[in-house]
């Protein structure tokens, strides 16, 4: 998902039967945490990598 192409599609999980899942309408991967009786949601721009200068 690091090309604008790859935007919108869902990501891979290695789990078949994954409570998780892709929200596009929102750009996030949304998974349920059923024992607090909420659900979490992960925004894409989370998972970009960061780059930053250190100061010499």
């Amino acid at each position: 998902m690091n090309s604008p192409s790859d935007a919108d599609g869902a990501p891979v999980s290695g789990a078949p039967n994954s409570a998780a899942h892709w929200r596009a309408d929102i750009t996030s991967l949304v998974f349920p945490l059923p024992e607090h009786g909420v659900i979490c949601a992960v925004h894409r721009g989370a998972f970009r990598q960061h780059e930053t200068s250190a100061s010499a």
